[in-house]
């Protein structure tokens, strides 16, 4: 399977935001920024060496703890009763996201030479596919759930069935 390195990028800087203000977090983002240009397999192993020296380096913050009893402020996201909490949670969840990506070795399935025909985005979708059924489901949006989902089923089957020069619309 194969993520959609623009949704990756955008799951990140929902996290650090554009302009983060530590140094780890400038590194992490740009290290983000930098994932949608990998276009080889030998910039995608250099990439993923970059995500590891990032740990390496700024490791440390994403295992830091604040504990309760220690700071006079508790974020207002902390639960009653939280003892600690991670002090730089935000880019933790950015960090761990790319790595748990990276270590499930779904970020550059569409490198792999075995697997042609794979994109590192999911453009052709939104764009093909997905836009024509959002437009049919827009201009008969007074349609019950169930009655949605069955014109879906109805639109997919329609696409499944060859057209007369033998093509199936939409395929890759």
């Amino acid at each position: 399977m194969q993520r959609c390195l623009v949704h990756v990028a955008r799951d990140v800087r929902r996290h650090l935001t554009t302009r983060p203000r530590t140094q780890a977090g400038r590194a992490l983002w740009a290290l983000t920024r930098a994932l949608t240009k990998v276009d080889t397999l030998d910039a995608a192993t250099a990439w993923l060496t970059r995500l590891n020296d990032w740990h390496t380096t700024h490791g440390h913050l994403v295992r830091e703890r604040t504990y309760r009893t220690q700071t006079p402020f508790v974020p207002g996201w902390v639960r009653p009763g939280q003892a600690w909490w991670y002090t730089h949670h935000r880019l933790r969840k950015a960090y761990r996201l790319l790595e748990r990506l990276a270590r499930d070795q779904v970020l550059f399935t569409h490198l792999d030479p075995d697997l042609t025909g794979l994109d590192a985005t999911t453009n052709k979708i939104e764009g093909g596919v997905n836009a024509c059924l959002r437009e049919m489901l827009r201009r008969h949006r007074g349609m019950p759930i169930d009655h949605q989902r069955r014109a879906i089923e109805w639109w997919c089957h329609q696409l499944s069935i060859p057209s007369e020069r033998g093509d199936v619309p939409y395929a890759a």
